[in-house]
């Protein structure tokens, strides 16, 4: 009986193998190799564009990378020295503002004369809570007879007097 078993799953395997074997050619035979050679073809031609455009994204990457690193170190030191900038001129208003008061104590009479003829507006030392983008030039206020313009930027620039007949 064992060998009778024996023989009948060999024949059940057998039939069965052929039956997949038989499955497998008729799918086969359903497909256009012509078709298939074309996909496969077509698939190759796009895996080497997405490799060529990915080793561009890598330099590309590379080169970028270099650049920002450069923009970096320029924009900080750009950075400190605006910061160096700024408290070079804080530190010389400061001693403007010294100065300015150094002479009002000793020269009273001439330091009054110029603050007559020159309106200036006074500086607070915590003038850093306004906003910065909107800064202006200071403008002086010119109360000399005489002078062509009333107001001067504060640019060093001093006003002339127009020449008048000393007669008058």
């Amino acid at each position: 009986m064992s060998g009778h078993g024996k023989e009948s799953e060999g024949a059940l395997s057998q039939t069965s193998h052929n039956d997949s074997t038989i499955f497998a050619s008729a799918l086969v035979d359903q497909v256009n190799k012509e078709d298939i050679k074309s996909m496969v073809c077509i698939q190759r031609e796009i895996l080497s564009r997405f490799e060529k455009t990915n080793e561009m994204l890598i330099n590309f990457n590379i080169l970028s990378t270099g650049r920002y690193d450069a923009t970096v170190k320029d924009f900080s030191k750009h950075t400190k020295l605006l910061y160096d900038m700024k408290k070079d001129l804080d530190n010389i208003f400061k001693r403007i503002r010294t100065l300015k008061q150094r002479l009002g104590t000793s020269y009273p009479e001439a330091f009054a004369a110029c603050n007559s003829v020159y309106d200036v507006p006074d500086e607070e030392e915590d003038s850093d809570d306004e906003d910065e983008s909107s800064v202006q030039p200071e403008r002086y206020t010119l109360n000399v007879p005489g002078v062509g313009y009333d107001s001067l930027l504060c640019s060093g620039e001093h006003p002339q007097p127009k020449e008048e007949d000393e007669n008058t």
